[in-house]
């Protein structure tokens, strides 16, 4: 979701912070946070290959998604264009579950890059990946019928 009234003043940095939270650059690093899910749960778990080790794994990846920036917006001071940009985005998201499940599509296909380039097929990592690109399929289907309302209800 673009905002062009907040944008319009920032500087280049500015800009590209909001860049990250929207399209293309979203879907990107979510693909990358995707990728990791699965080394990184392997890292934390000991390569234990169960559908509950690897869904815990994306639980904590999904969980640090949303810490992460939180932490950094805490100890970093934003220009407020940002802030209230971020803020905007948030409450959106607050607002409409699909405005969040869309995020897991792209993490669904950063896992399914994993799985096809690493050839590590198996039902305990299929089922994960195959949650997260259901979900965030329905999630942008949803959110597409009804983003129209949603912005125009946030302007």
């Amino acid at each position: 979701m673009n905002n062009t009234k907040t944008s319009s003043n920032l500087s280049g940095l500015g800009i590209f912070l909001l860049a990250l939270d929207a399209s293309p650059l979203d879907a990107i690093w979510r693909i990358a946070v995707g990728i990791a899910v699965f080394p990184f749960t392997d890292l934390l778990f000991k390569k234990r290959d169960s559908i509950a080790t690897y869904m815990a794994g994306l639980l904590i990846v999904l969980l640090l998604t949303r810490l992460l920036p939180l932490f950094i917006r805490k100890i970093i001071p934003f220009p407020t264009s940002i802030k209230q940009a971020w803020f905007n985005r948030r409450n959106t998201g607050k607002n409409y579950d699909s405005f969040q499940w869309k995020k897991l599509l792209w993490i669904g296909v950063g896992m399914l890059f994993y799985l096809v380039f690493s050839g590590f097929w198996g039902i305990a990592r299929v089922f994960p990946t195959a949650v997260c690109l259901i979900s965030g399929a329905i999630g942008i289907y949803r959110w597409h019928l009804i983003a129209p309302i949603a912005l125009s209800q946030s302007q």
